[in-house]
């Protein structure tokens, strides 16, 4: 009886706990999507859950191997990204880029937080009993205004008049 363990039907599943995805398809990182897709279909063949070569292992075994398979077949063909070695998905070519600006957002983050945390060289007190200030500005801005006006209204009549005559 052949064992889904066994390396019978030339696919082993890899022993070790977080295999890439090539390594459990055992396809060169050049593979074509044919060969991929020729690959995810021997490999669910095989190690689907309902298959006559997988029953010797235990049911979450055969569970956890096929989603393994179904998610490598996800992460080569594109439709999720693959997950790097920190668990984060694995971008190629833009990772450095995109670890430059993820720095740079945490230092801007930092300094933000650093900026609201010190306190401000002036405090600004203020409280209703300050009504008082408001009044008497308001109150000077007024006498101020009559003052400048008042006597043009008053005076350039007074000094037509005295013109007219």
């Amino acid at each position: 009886m052949r064992c889904a363990s066994s390396s019978a039907h030339g696919f082993p599943f890899p022993s070790h706990a977080q295999p890439t995805p090539h390594q459990i398809f055992h396809l060169p990182l050049n593979a074509s999507q044919q060969d991929i897709k020729r690959r995810y279909y021997d490999l669910v063949r095989v190690y689907h859950p309902d298959s006559p070569a997988c029953r010797a292992l235990s049911s979450a075994d055969r569970t956890v191997r096929f989603q393994a398979i179904v998610s490598a077949y996800d992460q080569l063909t594109g439709k999720t990204p693959s997950l790097g070695s920190r668990g984060y998905p694995d971008f190629g070519v833009y990772a450095e880029e995109l670890a430059k600006r993820q720095r740079a957002r945490e230092r801007a983050r930092m300094y933000r937080q650093r900026q609201y945390t010190n306190p401000p060289r002036y405090e600004w007190e203020s409280n209703a009993d300050d009504r008082w200030k408001d009044r008497m500005i308001l109150t000077f801005g007024v006498v101020a205004l009559a003052f400048g006006l008042v006597p043009g209204f008053f005076l350039l009549p007074y000094q037509l008049h005295i013109r007219d005559i």
